[in-house]
């Protein structure tokens, strides 16, 4: 669970949780990722990494220039990490990070989700989409101003959580 205590882990279930922050510079965590058997955390002081599930964790910002890290996601090989200041892509791990779209740049990215090639990115009030790893965006209107807050793909299903507005399903990918 990520929390403005930091990182906590259950292992029954949430009957008991214990705090897991040993080595986190701030433990004000917005986002939390599983890849594999590394967690990475984002957090208001940039992204941290743990390879032992918590236990420790280390710095991995090279290259992240914004710091707050409000969304995580992965897709293969690749990690993706939405900031106050534009999406950012590691391919090695978490361990150098770089811009993926400079038209977006000092956009909050606020949701993020990944599948394939296939990205979706909220930011202030707008959704975007690539099929191309982020290489082409465009937005998607019919969520124009709805502050889309989180979204799940399922199957050839992309739902969409928003801020007021409802939930939306698109089919087909």
């Amino acid at each position: 669970a990520a929390t403005n205590g930091g990182v906590f882990h259950s292992s029954n279930d949430g009957v008991n949780w214990e705090k897991m922050n040993e080595g986190l510079t701030n433990i004000v965590v917005l986002s939390l990722l599983l890849n594999d058997n590394d967690i990475h955390a984002g957090t208001v002081d940039g992204i941290f990494h743990s390879s032992n599930k918590g236990e420790n964790w280390q710095h991995a910002n090279k290259g992240l220039i914004n710091q707050s890290v409000l969304s995580l996601a992965v897709s293969g090989e690749s990690i993706f990490a939405g900031t106050y200041g534009g999406l950012y892509q590691s391919t090695d791990d978490g361990n150098n990070w770089s811009l993926v779209n400079t038209k977006l740049i000092n956009q909050f990215v606020t949701a993020l989700a990944v599948k394939g090639s296939t990205i979706l990115e909220a930011t202030d009030g707008t959704t975007f989409v690539s099929h191309d790893n982020g290489v082409n965006w465009a937005p998607v209107s019919d969520l124009q101003h709805l502050g889309p807050s989180s979204f799940v793909f399922s199957g050839s299903n992309i739902f969409v959580g928003t801020v007021g507005g409802g939930v939306f399903q698109s089919t087909g990918n």
